[in-house]
């Protein structure tokens, strides 16, 4: 899509999934994910070690939480106690009243698929891209994200 095309409420996919548009500045455009992300919740005990969902799999919690001391896990824990029980008002007032922040998502590498197309084909999708005003490959990856995204979930 360009840019122009954006409007707050533009919902659209991108090879991470279906966004909603939030905010179009000049050259900035604010999103939200419309997938879930499963979220994982450490818990510690007062002394400091893990227990409960995940407990002893490193790659739940990054460098940064394990590096935290005791008396900082429990100051997390209480406050995060303290937002699981706030109402639906005060969390909407204070969500209303916060200011934008920047969150930087770091995703693990996208895998390469690799794709024979022949020459009338690949000229097509690169001036179907170009109109666009986005790369091929980009262009492959959001088709291949929304035609995925409309078929029946797998069963688990």
């Amino acid at each position: 899509m360009k840019h122009s095309e954006f409007q707050i409420g533009t919902e659209f996919f991108t090879a991470a999934g279906k966004w909603r548009c939030t905010d179009v500045g000049t050259r900035v455009i604010v999103a939200i994910s419309l997938e879930p992300r499963e979220m994982v919740r450490a818990q510690y005990s007062e002394s400091g070690e893990r227990t409960g969902h995940g407990a002893g799999n490193s790659t739940e919690v990054s460098t940064v939480a394990q590096k935290l001391t005791a008396a900082q896990q429990r100051a997390l824990k209480r406050e995060a106690a303290g937002w699981d029980d706030l109402s639906d008002e005060d969390f909407t007032r204070l969500f209303d009243e916060g200011q934008p922040v920047r969150v930087r998502v770091r995703r693990p590498p996208p895998k390469t698929l690799t794709i024979v197309l022949d020459e009338r084909t690949l000229n097509r999708l690169k001036r179907v891209a170009r109109h666009k005003q986005v790369r091929a490959r980009h262009l492959v990856a959001m088709w291949i994200a929304e035609h995925l995204s409309q078929e029946r979930p797998a069963e688990k």
